[in-house]
């Protein structure tokens, strides 16, 4: 038999599952953004015949006004998720256990990833093997205050858990041109934090394009200081399809001065999909050339250890990123090339030229 307890928190849950689905995908608001949008690709008043008209005014909507609407809606979706999903995943507080508390915590604890709340998208053409092909990279995060910045909710199509060069994306090691990362989504719970020491799980979907289930387990401890910051992480992965893996880093960042620094990161990665034992070496430096302006140089080092140990590939890339319209539209341009095995090494050149969107809080 439910106890009176289970009946009302199953209310609740219907009632918040109803209110997110009114929230965020009711016609009223996909009809407002809709709106906006539309506004603000209308020629000005001069340059078209009116259709109506009138003597009332009409107001002229600027791109920086559909910027921050959409900016504010990423920021209200963040405190409605985090309200609600607070209230569903915890119970009453004068009925949370220990153990309870110590998953998620009351004392705010400082972290090493982001937390800003922020969605990035760039459409990017890209040439490689004299191809040119059209994508598409997004990342989005959303940090819930409410459970002391340990619950995230992250989708992204960048991510490189399943291979050991730092700073590449899986796309770039494949051999076929034109071949994407898969798309993750999921939730990460901070589950510790302290004494330099941190343990993440990650628990969602990859979608390859078909959906996996994919969890992974995440400790790194790390050393740091004004000019210098060293880390070792541990991860552990199972997905559905691949089966187990387990990645080793080792990364080191040296701070030159406020402009300019240096980083070199190690990797290892083996698992139930990986050629024996992948090794990545990548060797970077970055400058800010002004406010607007920056360059990256990075070397990536790329082994395999089966069938022998080898050097596979060496992949260079020269990043160049640019603001170009105040603080949420990017140019991004990166020349480079690789050098495969697969090729005799010979010069492949590479370009990609992306504009990056971003929205919510981000700075």
């Amino acid at each position: 038999m439910n106890r009176p307890g289970q009946d009302r928190r199953r209310k609740e849950a219907k009632i918040i599952f109803g209110s997110i689905r009114e929230r965020l995908f009711s016609p009223i608001s996909i009809l407002k953004f809709l709106l906006a949008l539309s506004l603000a690709g209308t020629p000005s008043r001069a340059n078209r015949e009116p259709i109506i008209q009138s003597d009332a005014p009409v107001k002229e909507v600027s791109v920086d006004e559909v910027h921050e609407y959409v900016s504010e809606q990423v920021e209200d979706a963040t405190e409605f998720l985090d309200h609600h999903l607070d209230t569903l995943l915890a119970p009453e507080r004068d009925e949370r256990s220990r153990t309870f508390d110590r998953f998620f915590g009351d004392r705010r604890l400082e972290v090493d990833d982001d937390e800003e709340n922020y969605i990035s998208i760039g459409p990017q053409l890209q040439y490689e093997d004299g191809e040119v092909e059209f994508d598409v990279d997004f990342s989005t995060r959303l940090n819930l205050p409410k459970t002391e910045n340990r619950l995230q909710l992250i989708v992204d199509n960048m991510e490189d858990d399943n291979q050991p060069l730092q700073g590449f994306s899986q796309s770039e090691l494949q051999q076929s041109p034109g071949d994407r990362n898969s798309t993750n989504a999921f939730i990460r719970f901070r589950v510790f934090d302290a004494m330099r020491t941190s343990l993440d799980l990650d628990v969602g979907l990859k979608f390859k394009p078909e959906p996996v289930t994919k969890f992974k387990v995440r400790g790194r401890i790390r050393w740091e200081d004004d000019s210098w910051r060293f880390r070792i992480s541990q991860y552990g992965y199972w997905e559905s399809d691949d089966g187990f893996g387990e990645k080793t880093t080792f990364d080191f960042l040296w701070r030159f001065d406020e402009d300019f620094f240096a980083q070199s990161d190690s990797a290892a990665y083996f698992g139930e999909d990986s050629e024996g034992l992948e090794l990545g070496q990548t060797f970077s430096l970055f400058y800010r050339i002004s406010e607007r302006r920056t360059i990256r140089s990075k070397l990536g080092i790329y082994a395999q250890t089966r069938p022998s140990t080898r050097v596979e590939r060496y992949l260079y890339r020269l990043p160049y990123r640019q603001k170009i319209f105040k603080e949420w539209i990017y140019l991004n341009v990166e020349p480079g090339f690789d050098l495969y095995r697969e090729h005799n090494f010979s010069f492949d050149p590479r370009l990609t030229i992306q504009l990056e969107f971003l929205f919510g809080d981000w700075e």
